[in-house]
């Protein structure tokens, strides 16, 4: 039963919808030198180098104002900002902040207008309306393993190149996700190999010649 299910799930996945990566950043010299002193200063944990090169108004949450404080505040991640209960969790969320930053600047990503460069790539996608990017998943890599259960021992159901999938929810103890393909297969797909459509982006923008970074958000 287990391999019927592997062949008619790889059989569909010729109509599955496939997101490729995309990386135009070579494509401005000076936006590439930009983006790789900014990688470097990411490794560094230069955070004035990185707030130097933000917009004086640039957006990091929609609750909040904005601007340097703020993008300061998401990579310093004070204790005092948590209750006391809850203070050993700052340490945590500082190291996944910074990682979520590295890792949108290293997806690749579009320049979707003169002197407008977004990443990544996945948020400049312009999706059919049949799909809601609150719902769906893009894998991103080639032969992905779709399980049939949360566990990295469980049967191979498929293996995934960039699709666009239906995403449930993460499974919170083994880091699966419940998927669903284009002929409603379902099966399990580790987080580290998914992206939301609305995950965290970063725009940059050029402005009287030096490029900044204006938008650093998650969610919608």
């Amino acid at each position: 039963m287990t391999a019927f299910l592997a062949l008619a799930s790889q059989a569909a996945l010729a109509q599955q919808l496939q997101v490729l990566p995309r990386d135009e950043a070579a494509r401005d010299p000076a936006f590439l030198a930009f983006l790789t002193r900014l990688q470097e200063a990411i490794h560094s944990r230069d955070l004035a180098y990185i707030v130097a090169q933000s917009s004086s108004d640039v957006l990091v949450s929609f609750g909040g104002n904005g601007g340097h404080d703020e993008l300061r505040e998401f990579f310093l991640v004070p204790e005092e900002n948590y209750a006391d209960e809850y203070k050993h969790l700052a340490a945590e969320t500082r190291e996944e902040n910074w990682a979520t930053f590295e890792e949108t600047l290293t997806l690749g990503g579009v320049f979707t207008a003169p002197g407008t460069f977004v990443t990544p790539y996945i948020f400049a996608y312009d999706f059919p309306e049949k799909y809601d990017v609150f719902g769906i998943l893009v894998v991103t890599g080639t032969s992905v393993l779709m399980r049939q259960a949360p566990d990295r021992d469980a049967p191979v159901l498929a293996r995934l190149n960039y699709a666009v999938v239906t995403g449930n929810e993460i499974d919170p103890v083994n880091g699966y996700a419940e998927v669903t393909l284009h002929d409603g297969a379902k099966g399990f797909v580790h987080v580290d190999y998914l992206r939301s459509p609305i995950d965290q982006r970063a725009i940059f923008r050029r402005e009287d010649g030096e490029w900044k970074m204006e938008v650093l958000v998650a969610g919608d």
